[in-house]
C-alpha cells in the first residue's frame, strides 16, 4: 500500500476507533502471554474494539520516525508482567504504545539493570509511546505494566534499531 492509501485508511480506522469506544465495556481478563505476535482473546465482546485499538497503536508505530517493528499486542485488566523474546538482530530499543480505560495512570518498565520506564495518564484519544534502550538485546526481555486495578488496557510493544 502506497502513502497516498495509508492515510485515508489511517483516517478511516481512527473514525471507527472512536465510534465503536463510545459504547465498548467490554473486558479481557485473559493471563499474559510469555512470547510471540499479536494476542487476542476470541471470548471477549470487545473483539472489535480491541483490533481497531491494536490496528491504531500499529500504525503509529510503524509510521513513525524512525519506525518501530510490533513484537507483540496485547491487553488486560489490572498490572501485569509481559515475557517477550530477544530482540531481532540489530534492534537495541524496545518501546511501547499504551492506551488505557479509567481516571488513572500507567506506567511501563524495562526490567533489567538499568531500567528503563515511562508513564502516563489513561485514555483512549491518541495515547503516549515510549521507547529505551536495552541493556542486552540478545536476551529475553521482561515489560511490567502497572495499572490501577480493574483498569483495563491495551499495549503494543515494539523494537527499534
Amino acid at each position: 500500500m502506497d502513502k497516498k492509501s495509508t492515510l485515508p485508511s489511517l483516517l478511516c480506522t481512527i473514525g471507527l476507533l472512536a465510534l465503536v469506544l463510545s459504547g465498548c465495556t467490554g473486558v479481557d481478563s485473559s493471563p499474559a502471554p510469555t512470547s510471540g505476535s499479536a494476542e487476542t482473546s476470541t471470548s471477549s465482546p470487545s473483539i472489535a474494539h480491541e483490533a481497531i485499538v491494536f490496528e491504531v497503536q500499529k500504525s503509529r508505530v510503524e509510521n513513525a520516525t524512525p519506525t518501530g517493528l510490533v513484537l507483540k499486542q496485547f491487553s488486560g485488566t489490572g498490572s501485569t508482567t509481559i515475557h517477550l523474546d530477544p530482540l531481532p538482530e540489530g534492534y537495541k530499543n524496545l518501546g511501547t504504545t499504551v492506551n488505557c480505560g479509567g481516571s488513572g495512570d500507567w506506567k511501563t518498565s524495562i526490567v533489567q539493570k538499568e531500567s528503563g520506564w515511562g508513564s502516563a495518564v489513561c485514555t483512549m484519544q491518541g495515547g503516549a509511546s515510549v521507547a529505551y534502550p536495552v541493556d542486552d538485546p540478545s536476551k529475553e526481555q521482561t515489560i511490567e505494566v502497572t495499572v490501577d486495578p480493574g483498569t483495563e488496557f491495551w499495549i503494543t510493544v515494539f523494537a527499534r534499531t
